[in-house]
């Protein structure tokens, strides 16, 4: 009887480890891609960016009272108003309108009468 159950035992056991071993089988396994060093120059110009990110940071703290160029007020600075540029920015492209018109108008006459004496002709 003993003998019988270790073997029954024996078997269970074995029975469960051939399915544990075939369940990590058949378990996805991860798609593991090893990371390539970075080339040489892709290495400097980090260095480089850490160097100019430092080198921003360092400029910021010493300007600490000084205004800055970035601010506001620097950025967007008071409108200056100058008659020449208001009348150039509201009118000059309506007088350039009427210029070309003007001067089409003067042609058109002309290409008028030339077609006239090209009829004429036929």
């Amino acid at each position: 009887g003993d003998n019988a159950d270790n073997d029954q035992q024996q078997l269970n056991h074995n029975n469960e480890t051939n399915r544990r071993i075939r369940n990590n089988n058949n378990r996805k396994k991860k798609n593991r891609r090893r990371r390539r060093p970075k080339p040489v120059t892709e290495q400097q110009s980090d260095e480089y960016r850490k160097q100019r990110q430092a080198d921003f940071i360092l400029m910021k703290e010493q300007q600490r009272g000084e205004p800055s160029i970035w601010s506001f007020e620097s950025l967007f600075p008071a409108p200056v108003w100058d008659e020449d540029t208001i009348q150039r920015d509201l009118y000059e492209v309506s007088k350039r309108d009427r210029k070309t018109t003007k001067a089409q108008q003067q042609q058109q006459p002309t290409l008028n009468n030339n077609n006239n004496n090209n009829n004429n002709k036929k």
